[in-house]
């Protein structure tokens, strides 16, 4: 018997992280964040990281005045519940100055069986 899961829709995950943070913990954040969302049963195809940039303002977040960020992109499917709970646990996570997941209207939402049967991680 198959168990399948809820509608999943694609969605765009932008996350601004501090450049204060140590490149280490972040790539542990991230991985963590994208771990728990596997286990959740959503999909992720892709993590591209896009480096340090320039902010085109500064912006103060915990105590701290960023003027730079590293940006990363998830590119994922999800079911809207899903989302919600990932983006509570983004909330909390001090390192993260600002994000954006924005649904990709393009693309149809779809029932599957069992996505990340057998699959890893990308690394970012």
């Amino acid at each position: 018997m198959h168990r399948t899961i809820p509608t999943l829709a694609r969605y765009d995950l932008t996350l601004m992280v501090s450049s204060h943070a140590p490149m280490g913990d972040v790539q542990t954040s991230i991985k963590k964040l994208a771990t728990r969302f596997l286990k959740n049963e959503g999909v992720i195809y892709d993590i591209a990281n896009r480096g340090e940039l320039n902010l085109a303002y500064p912006i103060r977040k915990y105590g701290k005045l960023h003027n730079m960020a590293r940006y990363f992109v998830f590119d994922m499917e999800a079911n809207p519940t899903m989302m919600k709970q990932l983006m509570d646990d983004i909330r909390l996570d001090e390192r993260v100055i600002r994000f954006m997941a924005l649904r990709n209207r393009d693309t149809r939402p779809v029932h599957r069986k069992n996505p990340n049967k057998d699959r890893k991680l990308p690394m970012t």
